[in-house]
């Protein structure tokens, strides 16, 4: 029997306390495990990977490099660029790298050196597909958010009420949201992102007076509001807590792109505010809902007083199951195929 192949992953999002990345590495490292690739150390985001010689030594000895694109890769970010760069490393020599879950949108031509260097693009959605396509040459297929491809949550929930607000990653339209929340009934805030240092304290703690202000100040800052009337909030210290606020609701108003996607697997209705690049926009179409789901700030107001409207469509239900069915049979096909690569590299 061989034994298991090694890979590093680059661009490892955990570390940021956010239920979709969390779920969004999970997956990743469970399929290349599915398909004989341990993953012998990662980088987490932001980290200066070429100064980490137990990273480099790590790189060094694997058969494969994997970067995972997740949000990262649009409009000419340095921190994107820092990823691409490993392609050109000495500690990378003849090893193949492959880039997966990738947004790509506006980058500098320039970078196009970098990706005709990977052994194997895949984009996380169709225009991300297209514009890889166009900067490398090559015939570039797109795979879903990871987050989309390890399985379907219950597709029914049981006696669904009220409103889950969400954040975004810019901080204008948090603001917005729980500005425009005010006047909306039944609804509580629950961010897709943890706050670590108070989901973390005891439960007695959390019902304290101090642990209530913390949370007061924590919101403030976070949304840039400091009204004193503030919707109930709920912190979930893991994904599967998230996913039953979700499922649990019935309606969900987000402004992060994983929320989408976290809605679409528990069928849970949706509006989605625009984020920091086409990815909500690009999801919707890729998996035929209707773009009506994506609102303007305009608009948050009236969605949260006509949550009904945007009750999914038996056709739009439909489209959503083939297109997560579809993504997780794409899934183990691509993942079957970067083995075939890592299997290449000599040892």
């Amino acid at each position: 029997m061989n034994p298991n192949k090694r890979a590093v992953l680059l661009n490892d999002t955990t570390a940021s306390n956010h239920h979709g990345c969390a779920r969004v590495v999970r997956t990743l490292c469970t399929k290349l495990s599915e398909h004989g690739i341990d993953v012998a150390a990662t980088s987490v985001v932001r980290h200066r990977w070429w100064d980490d010689r137990r990273f480099l030594q790590h790189l060094s000895e694997s058969d494969l490099v994997v970067i995972n694109g997740e949000g990262t890769l649009h409009h000419g970010r340095p921190h994107g660029e820092n990823l691409l760069k490993v392609v050109d490393h000495p500690a990378c020599r003849a090893i193949p790298v492959v880039l997966v879950n990738a947004l790509y949108q506006d980058n500098p031509t320039s970078w196009n050196d970098y990706l005709k260097k990977m052994s194997y693009l895949v984009a996380r959605d169709s225009r991300s597909a297209a514009a890889l396509s166009a900067a490398t040459g090559r015939d570039i297929e797109f795979l879903p958010d990871l987050s989309l491809c390890s399985g379907f949550e219950p597709k029914q929930a049981i006696d669904r009420q009220g409103i889950v607000l969400g954040d975004s990653v810019r901080l204008n339209i948090r603001r917005a949201l729980v500005r425009n929340s005010s006047n909306a009934s039944n609804l509580r805030y629950v961010p897709i992102k943890k706050v670590a240092r108070l989901a973390n304290t005891s439960g007695a703690s959390r019902s304290g007076v101090f642990h209530s202000i913390g949370m007061w100040w924590l919101f403030a800052l976070y949304n840039g509001t400091l009204s004193w009337k503030q919707p109930a909030k709920v912190i979930c210290e893991n994904e599967q807590e998230y996913l039953r606020q979700l499922r649990s609701c019935a309606f969900h108003l987000t402004g992060r792109f994983h929320s989408v996607c976290l809605s679409m697997i528990t069928r849970t209705p949706f509006a989605a505010v625009a984020s920091n690049s086409w990815k909500i926009e690009a999801l919707l179409d890729d998996a035929g809902l209707s773009k009506q789901r994506q609102i303007s700030l305009d608009e948050i107001g009236s969605a949260l007083q006509r949550p009904e409207d945007f009750a999914f469509s038996d056709n739009e239900l439909d489209r959503l199951n083939t297109f997560l069915a579809e993504a997780g049979s794409k899934a183990d096909r691509i993942f079957a195929h970067i083995a075939q690569i890592a299997a290449r590299c000599s040892p």
